[in-house]
């Protein structure tokens, strides 16, 4: 899926922020994303937009907050992203294709 992201406005974790930083059109990188840096600093967006996709998502964060039998614990998620398009504006805006692993 494509996201369109602009760098600080926080509608993408912190952790792929960082990531984007510096990269040229094409570029790929690989992000591991501890809880600290992840989703949650977002507010859960991206939401993933197909049903699978929202399965493990709130596997993912049924991981970090427990189930109430269990204590949630850290767990980081692997994030591939590609600059697909750069329209450079007032500030700076990256077009990126996400990929959950």
């Amino acid at each position: 899926e494509s996201f369109r992201v602009r760098l600080g406005d926080r509608n993408v974790p912190i952790a792929v922020e960082l990531a984007l930083e510096g990269m040229r059109v094409g570029g790929v990188r690989t992000v591991e994303m501890p809880p600290s840096l992840g989703f949650q600093t977002s507010g859960w967006e991206p939401a993933p937009s197909n049903f699978s996709g929202k399965q493990r998502m709130d596997r993912y964060r049924a991981l970090l907050t427990g189930n109430g039998l269990q204590k949630g614990y850290k767990a980081n998620i692997l994030f591939e992203v590609e600059v697909v398009r750069i329209r450079p504006t007032n500030g700076s805006t990256t077009t990126a294709r996400g990929q959950r692993e």
